[in-house]
């Protein structure tokens, strides 16, 4: 079988993956539709508001929701991860609860790491925090199946390669106009128009980490053979 052959079972088998996937998790699928409405309908119009300025009472009223919307959208991201890697990588966990039970607490201290590495890096200029997202991307996947090396640590040593760095570098900036762009175009969209929009961003980030998750199992998997080699 050639290599371009390989490429597409193993795009195909990523596919197939995700579809197991979202029926599996459909009520998170449920809850990330409902997050896009309450963003659209219930936070944008309150940033909107802080924008063009309000008096200290209405922002007093304002910021609590705000930081509502901010703890639950944390949650979702971290949930999502979990859903992910309770289907994709490898663990001795029979049910999605003891799974959640005893990666919740590592995931949210280790995201949290990287998080202000990566924010060190932006405060001197923004290639650099780009390039050290890149490179530490792959530790929630690597806290959740690697309990004993650091995931930061080995996030760093599975993306040492060059073409790792560019697949990464481009699956990570898409990302982010992908989410300006849908945001943008909900917050004008008729009723019916944002139920679709919603639907296909809230699926976004399932695919995205489905992709990260098949790429870091394929490379720790070649990690572990050299390492025993």
């Amino acid at each position: 079988m050639t290599q371009s052959s390989n490429r597409f079972f193993s795009f195909f088998h990523i596919i197939l993956n995700f579809n197991q996937l979202v029926i599996k998790a459909s009520p998170l699928v449920l809850g990330l539709i409902s997050l896009h409405f309450l963003n659209n309908a219930f936070v944008l119009p309150d940033l909107e508001a802080l924008k063009n300025g309000l008096d200290p009472e209405t922002s007093l009223k304002i910021l609590p929701r705000l930081t509502i919307f901010l703890l639950i959208s944390l949650f979702l991201y971290i949930y999502t991860i979990l859903i992910v890697g309770f289907h994709s990588l490898q663990h001795n966990e029979q049910t999605f609860f003891s799974f959640f039970n005893l990666n919740f607490l590592p995931l949210l201290t280790d995201i949290t790491r990287a998080f202000n590495k990566v924010l060190i890096f932006l405060l001197c200029l923004i290639l650099p925090g780009l390039y050290k997202a890149v490179r530490l991307i792959f530790v929630p996947y690597a806290s959740m199946e690697n309990k004993n090396i650091d995931a930061l640590e080995l996030s760093n040593t599975l993306t040492r390669s060059t073409k790792v760095k560019i697949l990464l570098a481009i699956l990570f900036l898409i990302s982010i106009p992908f989410d300006l762009i849908t945001s943008k175009a909900i917050e004008k969209s008729p009723l019916s128009i944002t139920l679709v929009l919603s639907t296909y961003a809230s699926l976004y980030p399932l695919f995205y980490h489905s992709i990260l998750a098949s790429l870091y199992s394929g490379l720790e998997r070649q990690f572990s053979q050299k390492t025993i080699a």
